[in-house]
């Protein structure tokens, strides 16, 4: 292909270099480099465009979660007017800002206000009772409703434990998130 400068001018430049009179004279297919352009394009916007989706619409007053600055964490706020261009919103921040956003950093928010159990946060679940611990169903017949919090932690963690049965002799398989047993090389093994 012929250098940006070259297909300008549709000709070869003229150099310190000596050349022949001929080579100067317009000789490129113009039409043929931008079709070749143009295919290149299309190919490299098919492979762009492979993972993005349109975001649903979001509506005036539905509560959202959005990004007051880039290195901050999310903030909650409320859409109090959608545009006026595509994918622009206008926030009202729990703080009483007004921000503007695209929709690409606005993150619906799914929690319920008459629902407490998804308003709470770790904090809150690792400092509640040992009652509120112990409403958690146990399968064995030796529940503790009143145990002490670290007792009832260490029950719940015991029962959540997964069982893991021997694969080919292995006393302790490793289990990871797609439950594939991880079986050690022999030389690893304890013989």
């Amino acid at each position: 292909m012929s250098s940006p400068a070259e297909l300008l001018m549709r000709r070869k430049l003229t150099t310190s270099l000596p050349s022949h009179p001929g080579q100067l004279k317009p000789t490129f297919d113009v039409e043929r480099a931008g079709e070749a352009l143009r295919k290149r394009q299309i190919i490299q916007n098919k492979y762009a465009n492979k993972h993005a989706t349109v975001l649903p619409v979001l509506h005036q007053n539905a509560k959202v979660w959005f990004k007051h600055k880039m290195k901050e964490p999310w903030k909650q706020g409320t859409i109090i007017q959608v545009g006026p261009q595509p994918r622009s919103y206008t926030i009202k921040g729990e703080d009483g800002g007004v921000f503007r956003r695209n929709r690409f950093h606005i993150r619906q928010d799914y929690t319920e206000d008459d629902n407490p159990r998804w308003s709470r946060t770790v904090e809150d679940l690792y400092n509640s009772d040992a009652t509120e611990i112990s409403r958690i169903p146990n399968d064995s017949a030796d529940s503790q409703v009143n145990a002490s919090p670290k007792t009832n932690r260490r029950n719940i963690n015991q029962r959540l434990q997964v069982p893991i049965e021997n694969y080919s002799g292995q006393s302790n398989p490793v289990v990871r998130k797609s439950s594939r047993n991880i079986v050690k090389p022999v030389r690893y093994r304890d013989n």
